[in-house]
């Protein structure tokens, strides 16, 4: 199943790839184009973590990390300034 999902998204890129645009268009269609040429660099990468054992498909561990120190954030500055005050 992998297989086919994989040969159908390739395709599709493959056929956006096929648009002619110019290098200064930039209507959405040329945007579009562009970033199918972009996965399609990457393309290979994008389906590791079916291949690979303990490879995440999201970044999850990366947004938790900086979700917890951005909601840390005004309770640090909190902190600080009751610290600042007891001096």
């Amino acid at each position: 199943m992998v297989v086919e999902i994989r040969a159908s998204i390739k395709a599709t890129l493959l056929e956006a790839d096929n648009y002619e645009i110019t290098s200064r268009e930039k209507t959405p269609l040329a945007k579009t184009v562009r970033t199918c040429r972009q996965l399609l660099k990457v393309e290979s990468a994008m389906w590791l973590f079916v291949t690979t054992v303990g490879v995440e498909p999201t970044n999850n561990a990366a947004e938790r990390t900086a979700c917890s120190s951005v909601s840390l954030s005004p309770l640090r500055n909190i902190l600080e300034k009751c610290q600042q005050e007891d001096i």
